[in-house]
């Protein structure tokens, strides 16, 4: 797997510090089923795709603490996506921690 795609935003999401990822073949299809690692000094937790079909098969998140370095990588193999934090955001002097988005996919 590559990572095709890797956005940072400060949108409001459904919950401060999501780690959206989405895993898609070859096609650009989704893929259930798709277990993803998520590391961090001192820690390490598995999430898989295909738990949430109303957003899409393919996709997965993680929470994301502020001030956390995370890797993330395929069980299956590719690309590592190293050094990812959530981003921290301020709007009118409200500060809330952003999104990050990934896509992986077969190539």
């Amino acid at each position: 797997f590559i990572v095709l795609s890797r956005d940072e935003s400060c949108d409001r999401g459904p919950q401060e510090g999501l780690l959206m990822v989405e895993v898609r073949n070859k096609k650009r299809q989704p893929i259930e089923g798709q277990e993803i690692i998520v590391s961090w000094s001192g820690g390490e937790e598995s999430f898989f795709t295909g738990l949430k079909p109303e957003i899409s098969d393919g996709y997965a998140d993680f929470l994301m603490q502020g001030n956390i370095q995370y890797s993330i990588r395929l069980a299956s193999g590719g690309e590592a996506v190293n050094g990812l934090s959530a981003p921290l955001c301020n709007n009118e002097g409200e500060e809330f921690l952003g999104l990050i988005q990934l896509i992986f996919q077969q190539p």
